[in-house]
């Protein structure tokens, strides 16, 4: 609503218009700190999948290199076998393309 006031005070299309909505706090809830936080809190979790998917390669990588068969590689990790064979082989396709 606002966007389409602004528009037609300004005499301005509406698709011309941008509007930022910024709410500070909300009676005693400080919504600007809680969203920071959420923003870190997800900043984090992004990091640690990315984390733990490292370390899930490099585990399946040194399986395979004890000849552990993919399907108890991937048995192991709790993946299917297909899933497996792309975390042994993940990143191969770009190795070979440089």
């Amino acid at each position: 609503m606002a966007q389409e006031y602004i528009a037609v005070a300004l005499g301005t299309p509406r698709d011309r218009v941008e509007v930022d909505l910024v709410i500070d706090a909300v009676g005693d809830v400080d919504v600007e700190a809680r969203l920071s936080q959420i923003a870190r809190t997800k900043d984090e979790a992004a990091a640690l999948e990315q984390q733990a998917r490292a370390e899930t390669v490099a585990l399946a990588r040194s399986l395979a290199a004890e000849h552990v068969p993919v399907r108890d590689i991937g048995a192991m990790l709790k993946v299917s076998f297909q899933r497996a064979h792309q975390l042994l082989h993940d990143g191969e396709h770009t190795k070979r393309a440089s």
